[in-house]
């Protein structure tokens, strides 16, 4: 955002190839502007601005009113989808929780993303929190509320502003929903209901309106019957619920979104010679099962590999262009099923099961697979270890061994206050150590923690 003393103006980007979105904000309250000769009041608002030379922002009734303006992205805007109607509704009715459900790689981001900018929201923040990539649940609450000056947790001293203040006057999306901690959802129910919360470590209040859309992508209800997520939550997350189906079973946008991963590619890879697709590159890419090619995470992979590696000169990629193997390889993987088609890793995979007690996001950190995956970096993207595992028919063994390390937390807090001991507590619930002390984590407690408690 830019600090504007108006009149201001400034020249458009001439290589958008559709209309932008400019947004001003006032923070001196309401005020009436005018860009381009179209005149509005109030203390934001939205234009609709075509890429011609510049604009002109000008406010006809104060002289020292301070503007906030930004452009929204068009590289970045998810063309319509066939999933998209109920969402612009919901969008125009002002602030209404949206529940996004579907398998890993559907798009689930970007229709949290697209129902932001229909949203009367659209000039705020979008800010995105993964719940399944953050492992402890004091971690979770910290980046989820933030945390005070000095608050004893664990990070830099001066504190730290949470997601959910960072997202005010805009939306909030939390990916993965159900693996929230169970002791965190009243928190967050109390934040939607009132917009109230408390960071880490302070008895502070703080406000703020901020719209909420979730997306899972496991079963919710089960879950709700298992007593692993509050209902009261499930049924404010879910005022409009909208069901994302497998890419390969709305083609229509296959076509919308290859575009618009290959405008922020060409950007990305500084090949703005590239235009398009040619048709016989679309239909590969139409024509292509999906389901097990990773979805719509794998449609942008695809076409990053193709726009990185396309030919000097190329201006439109056709089929021959199109850096397609890897998908073909995991399409293939899934035909031959499970772990015969690659037993190594299906071997390495089940044993960082038992080891990170089924917490995909400690699985993915793990250097040796880290090492097998070949990626770059430090972690493995959790899609794409979800999406193998699936492939492997490892994904059933992931939910048993959770099932399996689920202990109460009431049993462990009397365990540890009776033995005294975190070794001796676990022997007697019949559990691993690192098992006792990663329940206890998920919980925001420690060893020391709960035998100090039980001595007072």
């Amino acid at each position: 955002p830019l600090p504007l003393k108006p009149p201001h103006s400034q020249a458009l980007p001439a290589v958008a190839p559709v209309a932008l979105q400019l947004c001003y904000r006032c923070s001196a309250g309401a005020v009436t502007v005018r860009l381009n000769g179209t005149v509005v009041t109030g203390a934001q608002g939205c234009f609709t601005v075509t890429p011609a030379s510049t604009y002109v922002l000008e406010p006809l009734n104060s002289s020292s009113a301070v503007y906030r303006t930004h452009t929204i992205n068009v590289e970045h805007v998810p063309p319509p989808t066939v999933v998209l109607e109920p969402l612009r509704r919901a969008a125009r009715a002002g602030k209404v929780g949206v529940l996004l459900l579907g398998a890993t790689g559907t798009g689930k981001t970007h229709l949290a993303r697209a129902y932001h900018y229909e949203s009367t929201r659209g000039c705020g923040p979008f800010v995105v929190l993964d719940c399944g990539q953050v492992t402890s649940a004091e971690a979770l609450g910290a980046e989820l509320f933030g945390f005070a000056k000095r608050s004893g947790f664990s990070a830099p001293a001066e504190g730290r502003l949470g997601k959910a203040e960072l997202a005010d006057g805009g939306t909030l999306f939390l990916d993965e929903i159900g693996a929230l901690p169970i002791e965190l959802q009243q928190r967050l129910l109390r934040l939607i209901q009132t917009g109230r919360f408390s960071p880490l470590g302070s008895s502070e209040e703080r406000e703020v309106d901020v719209q909420i859309v979730a997306a899972a992508n496991q079963d919710l209800d089960e879950l709700i019957r298992q007593g692993r997520f509050r209902e009261d939550l499930y049924w404010r997350l879910a005022e409009i619920s909208v069901r994302v189906p497998a890419l390969d079973r709305r083609r229509a946008d296959i076509r919308g979104f290859a575009d618009l991963f290959l405008r922020a590619a060409r950007q990305r890879f500084r090949r703005p010679e590239i235009e398009g697709f040619a048709e016989d590159g679309y239909a590969v890419l139409i024509d292509l099962d999906w389901s097990v090619a990773g979805n719509l995470r794998g449609l942008e992979h695809a076409v990053n590999r193709s726009v990185l590696l396309a030919p000097a000169g190329a201006v439109r990629l056709q089929r021959s262009m199109l850096m397609l193997e890897p998908l073909r390889r995991a399409a293939s993987v899934s035909a031959d099923g499970g772990e015969g088609a690659d037993p190594e890793l299906a071997a390495l995979l089940r044993r960082k099961i038992g080891e990170h007690h089924a917490v995909v996001a400690r699985i993915a950190e793990d250097p040796e697979v880290v090492r097998a995956f070949a990626v770059q970096g430090a972690t493995v993207p959790a899609s794409t270890l979800r999406l193998r595992l699936r492939q492997l028919a490892l994904d059933g063994e992931l939910e048993a061994v959770r099932r399996k390390e689920k202990v109460d937390i009431t049993a462990v807090r009397r365990a540890l206050i009776r033995h005294g001991s975190a070794e001796e507590a676990a022997k007697a619930l019949g559990i691993s150590r690192d098992s006792l002390q990663w329940i206890l984590r998920r919980a925001g407690l420690t060893v020391r923690k709960v035998i100090a408690e039980g001595r007072t």
